[in-house]
């Protein structure tokens, strides 16, 4: 009886052989480009970019927000911990401003890094915004006639807290007995600093009649 061949008796045993492709070569550990820290030297015009893994992927590859590739004046060393130098002594560092930092090996998340680089000194603190409003409340002042019979005119002005603001207002008026004319001139409108508010009535009015007037006023106190 002749013997079985080894590939039965392989298939016997329990074995199951597959050939590798020629020339694929089995993959290295996973790795993830890593950029730690960016240290500006501008005496110096320099960028070092310390991070890890630089040298997994393909080619690597350093750009510079919308200055765009940079890699021509970087150099890496990937002797842990791993930089890459970046010198632009010939030419001057990029203007001052934000930038984002990537480093690439190739395609995918893995192989690319990035950082929010700030390139100059930060500029002088912008104005506060507005104050938050606190609150509301409503102010009143009013203003009385003499009287007389002739035409008179009468004004009062709410006025809102120091560093608060008029958000709206009116007046009501009380005629004593006795009156009669129309109003000539009618006035209630915010006052030109917006801190309060105006009004103002002209006529013939008994002795006694009043203005009042009120604002609606926004608290902006802290």
């Amino acid at each position: 009886m002749s013997q079985p061949s080894l590939s039965l008796r392989l298939a016997a045993a329990g074995l199951l052989v597959i050939g590798a492709p020629a020339g694929l070569a089995a993959a290295p550990p996973g790795g993830h480009v890593v950029i730690t820290e960016v240290v500006v030297d501008s005496g110096a015009s320099t960028l070092e970019i310390t991070g890890a893994d630089f040298d997994f992927g393909q080619d690597l590859t350093v750009t510079l927000g919308e200055i765009g590739d940079v890699t021509s004046f970087c150099t890496a060393d990937f002797t842990p911990p791993q930089t890459i130098l970046c010198d632009f002594s010939g030419t001057g560092l990029p203007p001052a401003g934000d930038y984002l930092l990537t480093v690439s090996t190739g395609p995918g998340q893995s192989k690319n890094a990035e950082y929010d680089l700030t390139l100059g000194a930060a500029g002088p603190a912008g104005p506060p915004g507005p104050a938050g409003v606190l609150g509301f409340y409503t102010v009143s002042a009013v203003a009385v006639a003499a009287g007389g019979g002739v035409v008179e005119t009468i004004t009062a002005e709410a006025l809102c807290g120091a560093g608060d603001a008029v958000v709206g207002g009116g007046f009501t008026h009380a005629l004593e007995e006795g009156g009669h004319s129309m109003p000539q001139d009618v006035t209630s409108a915010p006052n030109g600093a917006g801190t309060g508010w105006v009004g103002l009535i002209q006529r013939i009015m008994p002795a006694g009649s009043s203005l009042t007037v009120w604002a609606r006023c926004a608290d902006l106190t802290p």
